[in-house]
């Protein structure tokens, strides 16, 4: 991941993130950018002023998607096995993944991303 500057829209230097990182979502402070790494099962939280990548977090299998919440306080990332993962984000850890069933449907209309959507209120 290359991450760009908003205020010189500049590149920085590259975070290795791991393989099929698929998406990403900046915590309410504007502070944390957290990305998904299919490939490995990980969240990987940076700095988003220094670009600087924190330590993976790993999560259920095939992790797709991820949302927080509102207040900024949890995390909820989805799997491809039926599953989405609440993480601390004060203490970048996951809790134990909560099983919402679901089969391997395309990304936009399996449950657990409706159920991110309710979550972070776009649903």
């Amino acid at each position: 991941m290359t991450p760009v500057s908003a205020a010189t829209n500049r590149p920085g230097a590259r975070v290795a993130i791991g393989p099929w990182a698929d998406m990403l979502t900046v915590s309410p402070d504007g502070k944390t950018v957290y990305m998904v790494a299919t490939a490995n099962g990980t969240v990987m939280p940076m700095a988003a002023a220094s670009g600087v990548a924190g330590r993976p977090i790993k999560v259920a299998r095939d992790p797709t998607a991820i949302v927080i919440a509102p207040d900024g306080r949890t995390a909820y990332v989805t799997g491809g096995s039926g599953t989405v993962t609440p993480i601390d984000v004060r203490t970048q850890t996951a809790r134990a993944a909560i099983r919402i069933g679901g089969r391997r449907w395309p990304s936009w209309s399996r449950p657990e991303v409706a159920a991110l959507r309710w979550l972070d209120g776009t649903g």
